[in-house]
């Protein structure tokens, strides 16, 4: 038996660059972080199921992207996709997805959830995420603002 694969995106600014490609206008990085970390936390608890017996995960990476959120009184925010987008880094890009199975499941994934996402207001966003566990136990800890992943699956699962 093979390891899964930790990541879907190596790079997760490919992820990044893709999704702004989707937005008709740049979208603010509270914007583009929410996304991110609804993208991130439906993904994780989807394919990653309390019980995989049903299911033939092997091939399919754990996390869209190695993100890491931290609990900001705007919500989940990742601080490097903060940074690099007021720097101008990221360069829109549509990510050429592979026509296998994995490759097919990530893209139908990523355009369903923005998809739901695109007509919602940002502040109902970030009043959803203020709702969530892995948000508000990050939030309240002196010692570590960084949200727990493990915490974001058990949020998302169903």
């Amino acid at each position: 038996m093979c390891m899964r694969p930790n990541y879907f995106f190596n790079n997760p600014d490919d992820l990044v660059n893709h999704i702004l490609t989707k937005f008709p206008d740049e979208p603010w990085v509270l914007r583009l972080n929410l996304t991110l970390y609804f993208l991130f936390v439906t993904y994780a608890a989807a394919y990653n199921p309390k019980d995989d017996t049903n299911f033939d995960l092997e091939t399919q990476p754990k996390f869209i992207a190695d993100l890491t959120f931290t609990a900001d009184k705007y919500g989940p925010q990742d601080y490097s996709v903060k940074e690099k987008l007021k720097n101008e880094y990221y360069q829109p890009k549509e990510y050429s997805f592979q026509n296998n199975q994995v490759n097919q499941n990530v893209k139908h994934f990523i355009n369903n959830i923005l998809e739901q996402l695109k007509d919602i207001d940002d502040f109902s966003l970030v009043d959803r995420a203020h709702h969530d566990n892995a948000w508000f136990d990050a939030y309240n800890n002196k010692e570590s603002k960084i949200m727990s992943r493990e915490q974001m699956i058990l949020d998302y699962r169903d």
